[in-house]
C-alpha cells in the first residue's frame, strides 16, 4: 500500500486506523456499502455529533484510498448527511487551577504545563521538542506542529527557567527515562491530565491550550495573531479556543447607546 501525499501526526493515524476497523468490523460487505449504511453504523454508536463527523471523516478517508487502488468503484460516504455539531465555548482552564497545578508539580511536569498554558502547545508539539530547539538566550523555541507546519515563539523569562530546571541528556527535551524514546502525544497528554486530576484541577491538558489563547486575546485584541501563535490555519478555529472575557465584552456592551433613552 502507497503511503499518502498528505502527512499525519501519529495520534490521527491511530485513531484512523481505529475507526477503521470497528466500520469494517460492523459492515463487513463494505465494498458495496451504501451511505444509510454508514450513516446508521454512525449513529449506532452513541457517539456526539462532533464524533460522528470525526468518524465518518475517517472512513471517508479511507474510502478515498480503496476507490484509488481500485479495491471498489464507489464511496458511500460522498452524500452521507453529517449532524450539525453544536457551536461551544472555550473551555479554558482556571488559573487557580494552573496554580495549585504547578505548585505540585515536578520539573518535568512543570515545564510541560508551562508549554501548554504559557507558550499554548499541543500534546503533539510537547512531545517532539528537541533541545535544539530552544534557543534559551533569545528566549524562543521552534516549533514542529500539525502537517509539520513550523512556527518560532517567543517564550517568557518563566517558561524559560521551567526548561532550564530540567536535567537529563538527550535530544528531546521530554522522554521515558525507561526506554529512552521521547514521550508519544498520547503520553503527554494522558500524563498531564493524571497530574491536573490529582489536585482536583478540573480541566484537561488541552484546557491549558484554550487558557493560553484566552489570555493572549485579551492581551493584545487581535484573534489574527492568536491564529498564528496557536498555528492555526483558520481564525475560525482559533475561535473556538479563544474566550472573550466577561470584562471585555461587558465594557463593549455598555458603550452601545440606544437612541433616545
Amino acid at each position: 500500500m502507497q503511503a499518502s501525499p498528505k502527512s499525519f501526526c501519529t495520534d490521527t493515524i491511530d485513531k484512523r486506523v481505529a475507526t477503521v476497523r470497528r466500520y469494517l468490523e460492523a459492515v463487513p460487505d463494505w465494498e458495496t456499502a451504501t451511505p444509510f449504511d454508514v450513516e446508521d453504523w454512525a449513529g449506532a454508536q452513541g457517539w456526539a455529533p462532533s464524533s460522528i463527523r470525526d468518524a465518518v471523516s475517517h472512513v471517508r478517508a479511507f474510502y478515498r484510498w480503496a476507490v484509488r487502488h481500485g479495491y471498489t468503484l464507489s464511496d458511500p460516504t460522498a452524500t452521507v448527511e453529517l449532524p450539525r455539531a453544536p457551536r461551544r465555548l472555550p473551555r479554558p482552564a482556571r488559573d487557580v487551577a494552573i496554580s495549585a497545578a504547578v505548585a505540585a508539580a515536578d520539573a518535568e511536569m512543570t515545564a510541560m504545563l508551562a508549554l501548554m498554558a504559557g507558550v499554548g502547545l499541543r500534546c503533539c508539539e510537547v512531545a517532539r521538542l528537541r533541545w535544539s530547539d530552544v534557543d534559551m538566550i533569545a528566549g524562543t523555541i521552534h516549533v514542529t506542529g500539525k502537517f509539520d507546519r513550523e512556527r518560532v515563539l517567543e517564550i517568557s523569562q518563566g517558561v524559560r527557567r521551567t526548561l532550564a530546571a530540567i536535567d537529563h541528556p538527550g535530544p528531546f527535551v521530554f522522554f521515558a527515562e525507561r526506554t529512552g524514546k521521547p514521550y508519544t502525544p498520547c503520553r503527554i497528554s494522558q500524563l498531564v491530565c493524571q497530574h491536573l486530576r490529582s489536585v482536583g484541577a478540573g480541566c484537561t491538558s488541552h484546557q491549558l491550550r484554550h487558557r493560553f489563547a484566552t489570555a493572549a486575546l485579551e492581551s493584545c485584541e487581535n484573534i489574527t495573531t492568536i491564529r498564528d501563535l496557536l498555528g492555526h490555519s483558520s481564525v475560525s478555529t482559533t475561535e473556538i479556543y479563544a474566550q472573550v472575557t466577561p470584562g471585555a465584552a461587558g465594557q463593549v456592551s455598555r458603550s452601545v447607546v440606544v437612541p433616545g433613552l
